[in-house]
């Protein structure tokens, strides 16, 4: 049997993945105002994975080192973007086949959460001539291997071309089915995830992410500082109503 479309994407990232030098760190963090004030929201609420890419797009617009990707060409490197963007990969339906696609949110700090929930319903539902992160990928993987992973490869080394058609960072969560990923197969800077969030508001978060843009304490902090900005303003605005 020939991979699908989808299969061969997940393989050529797979490959490409093993080349970096990645870290994980799990933190147990605790969201009860966020929760309380995600519950009162009328349907359909936001995401759990579109609040935490706000939450860390908010970060990230406080702390520089969370915009920055590995590049080694020209030179080996760090790129400072002016935002971060994030990648929130969800599943859908092509073909008959169920395939990982995303939704790129280019400075999520910046827009508003029931803004991002909307673009990621749209990544799930929208025909592919309307979804152009879907069109990229079939027309991607659509090329002979020797030419998709040379390509990813060069994307990958020279960071901004992934940055501007996937994004600095990619949040993927299967919390909502009672499990925690502890693992990625990113090719970027940042890999976030979470398990269930509980009655409390307790949840395991996960952040794997590449050594050579930053280290474990940069990684603890950030996930504090998400919660942070989980339980404060975008409590807020869940508590807002998301008007």
């Amino acid at each position: 049997m020939r991979f699908s479309p989808g299969r061969r994407m997940m393989a050529d990232v797979s490959s490409a993945s093993l080349r970096m030098p990645r870290a994980i760190i799990t933190v147990r963090l605790h969201l009860p105002q966020a929760l309380a004030a995600r519950a009162a929201c009328a349907a359909p609420r936001p995401p759990w994975p579109v609040i935490f890419a706000k939450a860390f797009g908010m970060l990230a617009r406080e702390r520089p080192v969370l915009r920055r990707m590995y590049a080694s060409l020209p030179w080996p490197g760090l790129v400072e973007l002016n935002s971060a963007a994030a990648c929130i990969l969800v599943e859908r339906e092509h073909g008959g086949e169920t395939l990982v696609s995303s939704a790129r949110i280019r400075d999520p700090g910046g827009e508003a959460l029931a803004a991002i929930a909307h673009r990621l319903a749209s990544a799930k539902t929208a025909p592919p001539a309307e979804d152009p992160a879907l069109r990229r990928l079939l027309r991607f993987a659509r090329l002979p291997w020797f030419l998709r992973r040379p390509l990813l490869r060069l994307a990958i080394m020279t960071a901004l071309p992934l940055h501007r058609y996937c994004g600095s960072f990619v949040v993927s969560a299967l919390g909502g089915q009672g499990a925690l990923i502890l693992d990625s197969t990113s090719v970027m800077p940042v890999f976030l995830s979470f398990g269930p969030i509980g009655a409390d508001g307790g949840v395991e978060a996960v952040i794997a992410f590449d050594h050579r843009v930053m280290d474990g304490a940069e990684a603890v902090r950030t996930l504090r500082g998400m919660e942070a900005m989980i339980e404060g303003p975008l409590a807020s605005e869940l508590a807002g109503g998301l008007a």
